[in-house]
């Protein structure tokens, strides 16, 4: 598993042109820098991508690429985290680590935790979020079907990821996964 990190304002140098074709980086474009991109198969080609946004929903896009045609996204809201009663949301990028679980799968953690996105107080927490189907590329409508996590399932299943509550601190940076443990 390949990670890198997207930057909006990054261009190929000798022609100056967008990594992304156009309508793929205007789609990201309302992520700002919570966005993380994955190559989950070693092939050099971005496949994956998790975005948080300021609402606090995590997303998930699966580039589907064509030696033929331009590459194909399709995204869904994968984790909607959202809390209806305070203005909080994702500002860093999400940090993604394949892990093994307990019951020997392989699964990708989404460690990414929400701030202030308005004045007020905040309740925010930091997520880890398990993505269980680390290596399939979902279709569109895979996507179209996806039920989104809830703060609720993963309250109830650790299968699910688990939140840990910050208060009113905010996490505004991205974290760090190291052999296992999130920094």
């Amino acid at each position: 598993l390949h990670q890198l990190q997207y930057r909006p304002a990054s261009c190929d140098p000798p022609t100056g042109a967008p990594p992304w074709p156009q309508p793929i980086a205007q789609q990201l474009q309302p992520f700002g820098r919570s966005v993380t991109e994955l190559d989950t198969n070693a092939d050099g080609k971005v496949d994956r991508i998790y975005a948080g946004n300021r609402l606090g929903q995590l997303w998930r896009f699966d580039i589907h690429w064509s030696a033929s045609s331009p590459p194909v996204m399709h995204g869904s809201v994968f984790a909607d985290l959202r809390n209806v009663t305070t203005s909080r949301g994702f500002v860093a990028a999400p940090d993604v680590t394949l892990l093994e679980s307990p019951e020997e799968r392989w699964l990708l953690q989404i460690a990414i935790g929400t701030a202030n996105t308005v004045a007020g107080p905040g309740a925010n927490h930091f997520f880890l979020v398990h993505d269980n189907a680390p290596f399939a590329l979902w279709t569109a409508q895979q996507h179209a079907l996806h039920s989104p996590l809830t703060l609720t399932q993963m309250q109830a299943s650790p299968a699910h990821g688990f939140a840990l509550d910050v208060g009113a601190d905010q996490v505004i940076a991205q974290s760090l996964t190291v052999n296992g443990k999130v920094l």
